[in-house]
Parts: structure tokens; C-alpha cells; sequence
């Protein structure tokens, strides 16, 4: 059986670092 929360996890820590790095880029838009 695949670790799907690990998997689930490690993505939504990319996702959250992608956020961060775009709302330094373009905050208003991302707010």
C-alpha cells in the first residue's frame, strides 16, 4: 500500500512553497 498521506504531504508542501514564492511576486494577486 502506498503512503498516500506522505505523497499528499510532500504536495502540499511544494504547493505552499509555490504560494510563498508567488506572493512575493505578485501579491495581489494572490492574496
Amino acid at each position: 500500500k502506498l503512503p498516500f498521506q506522505r505523497l499528499v504531504r510532500e504536495i502540499a508542501q511544494d504547493f505552499k512553497a509555490v504560494l510563498k514564492f508567488q506572493s512575493h511576486v505578485v501579491p495581489t494577486v494572490y492574496l
